[in-house]
């Protein structure tokens, strides 16, 4: 956060100059937009855990609504959040999927048990072959919560999101045959 963050498009750069006036910004700015009720839970809880972390800049980033296409109004690729880890570059992608927003079926009036089966099941399917490309074309592995687990952001958050907030540095270990072939010569 030394530089600050950039904006597309633009020369200029939102410079921050406390940890407390980003998360400001990522609470009030970021997630708001989204809407969901989850997400602005989760970012609140981010935001406390950061603050009360005793090197808080030490704190991986939470990204919010991350999109591959950028700008792009249609995107296939959008996660709620993700996390980068500092030191393997390992991503994790955190999708909250409420059945209200990624399983609900419209327009069911008439329709067979069956066909509302064939339907759901597309829908499934259509979202887990998202998730599958997330994985396959950007390394990103992702998480994905349903309902249940949303019921408790509390209990979301300190279980499945902060371990990956409290990365270990990997050590280093030369592996033996490096330290043969150095040692032999």
């Amino acid at each position: 956060m030394e530089t600050g963050l950039v904006v597309p498009g633009a020369k200029d750069i939102f410079e921050f100059s406390s940890i407390s006036q980003y998360l400001l910004f990522f609470q009030h700015t970021l997630v708001r937009n989204s809407g969901s009720p989850y997400e602005l839970e989760l970012a609140k809880l981010y935001s406390q855990y950061v603050t009360a972390h005793p090197t808080p800049e030490s704190v991986p980033l939470l990204i919010p609504e991350f999109r591959y296409a950028g700008l792009k109004k249609k995107h296939i690729y959008r996660l709620d959040f993700m996390v980068i880890n500092p030191y393997t570059l390992d991503k994790v992608g955190f999708e909250l999927s409420p059945w209200s927003s990624h399983g609900y079926l419209k327009k069911i009036g008439g329709l067979t048990q069956k066909k509302i089966n064939e339907m759901a099941a597309d829908n499934f399917a259509k979202e887990m072959k998202k998730h599958r490309a997330y994985f396959k074309e950007h390394d990103v592995f992702c998480l994905i919560y349903t309902d249940k687990e949303l019921k408790n952001t509390q209990s979301l958050f300190n279980n499945e999101i902060r371990p990956y907030l409290e990365p270990e540095k990997p050590e280093v270990q030369l592996s033996f045959q490096m330290m043969e072939e150095f040692l032999s010569d």
